[in-house]
């Protein structure tokens, strides 16, 4: 009877005691204001509070989309109350869990949620008569448009690599030697590649493949082509070498550069016969030793696009003026006019006197 009644004793015992260890409350208590914040294009930012006296540090869960939960992506000490989460592989659904902890025990966790997103790229177009032909031994100017799904430019920096498919010997990208099959990659900024191709001295296609892998992986690209020819364009404009103001002391010699470019700003590697024709000078000016007088002309080759004239000062200031010209294959004339100083640094005279003052006496 009394064995009987202690046994159900204790077992109602065993009952409570159980009860109270399941209904009782964890003494951590989930952290406050949990939030996510997207930074640029490359990470999130997790801030909280904490709201417990005594923990030893956090822990936090991420899943990515439709992806399982990865527990304990990351353990953190106590003092924190921020966390940058750089490790992200893909735009889309960032969620995340954290938990305070301590040797005894963890507390209910805090969500958070972030659609990580940028404009990413989906089209590359190409600016800068990429049709046009190239000519051996000159440069073409092309710039590349990295374009979101609203052809806008895409800010965020990406690596484009170019692959050269076919090319003659001799060509270069960015100054550097690229053959077929070689590739080299370079940096966008602010949506934009810019890009100089440069011919060698040998005829054909040039085609190159411009490509980019986008956020989610694509492949995104651009095929260039540019035919290299040796029927040179024509001269449409005539200028200084360097633009600078031409000023010559007296006597003074000084060789002056033309160059002749075509309609892409290009030298003209053909050689041209540029007449010089002298306007109007002060005395004593000459051109190439031979010119020196009013509507006088001569003419001179040009070499590779450049032109040189030698023009030599007198002791008379003055303006000079000059008149160059040549002309394209449809006799159409292209000029161009030099403006030059003459600064005279010898003074005028403007008294005789005797160089000491004794008496002059002349002995018959």
């Amino acid at each position: 009877m009394w064995k009987i009644s202690y046994i159900v004793i204790l077992t109602i015992l065993l009952t409570l005691i159980g009860c109270e260890e399941a209904t009782s409350p964890k003494k951590l208590k989930e952290t406050l204001n949990f939030t996510a914040n997207q930074l640029g294009y490359e990470s999130i930012k997790l801030s909280w509070e904490d709201n417990n006296d005594e923990i030893t540090g956090f822990k936090i869960d991420r899943k990515t989309n439709e992806e399982s939960w990865i527990n304990e992506y990351i353990v953190l000490e106590d003092s924190l109350s921020t966390f940058i989460d750089s490790n992200l592989v893909e735009m889309g659904n960032y969620s995340y869990r954290i938990y305070a902890v301590n040797e005894d025990e963890t507390s209910d966790y805090a969500e958070t949620s972030l659609v990580f997103s940028y404009d990413d790229v989906v089209d590359i177009a190409v600016t800068g008569n990429e049709e046009a032909e190239l000519y051996p031994l000159t440069e073409r100017n092309l710039q590349l448009q990295l374009l979101d799904a609203e052809a806008n430019l895409v800010e965020r920096e990406f690596e484009v690599w170019f692959t050269m498919l076919q090319a003659p010997e001799g060509v270069m990208i960015n100054n550097t030697a690229v053959g077929e099959s070689d590739t080299l990659s370079l940096f966008s900024s602010g949506g934009l590649v810019d890009v100089s191709i440069t011919a060698g001295s040998q005829e054909g296609l040039v085609e190159l493949k411009a490509w980019v892998k986008n956020s989610v992986g694509n492949e995104i690209q651009t095929n260039i082509e540019l035919a290299i020819d040796y029927n040179h364009p024509e001269v449409t404009d005539i200028s200084l070498l360097n633009d600078e103001e031409i000023i010559l002391e007296s006597s003074e010699e000084r060789r002056v550069f033309l160059i002749l470019k075509d309609e892409f700003g290009n030298p003209v590697q053909d050689d041209y016969e540029v007449w010089i024709k002298l306007l109007s000078a002060p005395n004593g000016t000459t051109v190439n030793d031979e010119l020196s007088s009013p509507d006088d002309s001569l003419a001179v080759w040009s070499s590779n696009g450049i032109a040189t004239i030698l023009l030599e000062a007198g002791i008379t200031q003055g303006e000079v003026t000059l008149e160059v010209y040549t002309f394209n294959s449809e006799n159409e004339e292209i000029s161009y006019q030099i403006f030059a100083t003459v600064d005279n640094q010898y003074p005028d005279v403007a008294e005789l006197v005797l160089v000491n003052e004794d008496p002059i006496v002349l002995i018959i």
